[in-house]
């Protein structure tokens, strides 16, 4: 009985033993698989992306900056040079606005000198307070013949006369001219005169003048009309003084132009005239703009504007002589 007892009892240890060692064997394959787990958790990359601060991100491209395209044309008519001599004085219709003076442009100064120094020029504002509908020949030999002094035009919405106009002008072109060294002579310095076209040219004539410069604005029934044109002579009897006055006229209304804005209306050549038939040395006549068109009978009124006017003027004569 005793041996059997402990021959049970080493059986039972035995089965126990057995237990223990499956139970640590058990623990230690949960270990290994719970490290491999990690490893394999480990060793797999992050899904989720990395913070990148401003300064390492890439730079947002620079906006393009464009410019609005100037729009802005300069109308040039197609006027003629030579015209014929019974040209009118009326350019072709236009609807479109005049031009305003260009505030940027430099005004005339004798700054770098007097480069007209020793040149005689004429200055004759057109018409007077009074006009003079008495006859006087045309042209030196002529038949026909024309009113001594017409009255000119005037504004149709300021209602100032355009003999006002053509003196204020005239007055400023001759302190501009007198300060870039030119002798200037003028046909009248007020507006209560009795002085006919053909006694102005031959006032010129008598002062010896290389360049006279004849000062008007005009009128035409269409309002929409504008702009600014040079009258040159064009007659037989003018024929020695018709080139200088044709190059003389060009160079002037281009300068006024272009200080001015006034639309360039050119050259128109005229025969009829009477202070150009009785000139014997070169002479212009500028129409410096249409006192019938709003725009320009307000800007011709206007000081500032009048002065920018004398001032293309003297840019244009200087040209000529320089």
């Amino acid at each position: 009985m005793a041996l059997m007892a402990s021959k049970k009892d080493t059986i039972t240890v035995r089965k126990t033993i057995k237990s223990f060692v499956i139970l640590i064997a058990a623990l230690m394959l949960l270990g290994a698989c719970g490290q491999a787990a990690e490893i394999s958790t480990a060793a797999q990359p992050s899904q989720t992306a990395p913070s990148v601060s401003p300064s390492e991100s890439q730079a947002a491209p620079t906006p393009i900056v464009t410019t609005r395209p100037d729009n802005t044309q300069t109308a040039q008519p197609s006027v003629t040079d030579e015209p014929s001599p019974s040209a009118v004085t009326t350019p072709p219709k236009t609807t479109e606005k005049p031009a305003q003076p260009s505030s940027s442009r430099p005004p005339v100064s004798a700054a770098s000198g007097t480069p007209l120094s020793g040149i005689v020029i004429g200055i004759d504002p057109g018409h007077q307070a009074h006009a003079n509908s008495e006859q006087e020949p045309v042209a030196p030999g002529s038949d026909e013949t024309k009113k001594k002094v017409s009255s000119g035009t005037q504004g149709r919405f300021t209602g100032v006369a355009e003999y006002k106009v053509n003196l204020q002008v005239g007055l400023k072109l001759k302190d501009l001219l007198t300060g870039l060294g030119a002798e200037v002579v003028m046909t009248r310095e007020s507006n209560d005169v009795n002085i006919s076209n053909k006694e102005r040219a031959e006032m010129m004539n008598a002062a010896g003048a290389d360049l006279v410069i004849r000062i008007h604005c005009n009128g035409n029934d269409d309002q929409s009309v504008h702009g600014a044109f040079m009258l040159v002579p064009s007659n037989d009897c003018t024929s020695s003084i018709n080139d200088a006055s044709k190059k003389a006229g060009r160079r002037i209304i281009d300068a006024f132009c272009a200080v001015t804005g006034a639309k360039n209306l050119g050259l128109q050549a005229r025969s009829d005239q009477t202070g150009f038939n009785w000139s014997t040395v070169p002479v212009c006549n500028i129409e410096m703009g249409y006192m019938t068109n709003e725009d320009e009978d307000k800007l011709l009124v206007s000081d500032d504007y009048q002065t920018l006017c004398a001032q293309g003027i003297a840019n244009g004569i200087a040209d000529y002589f320089g």
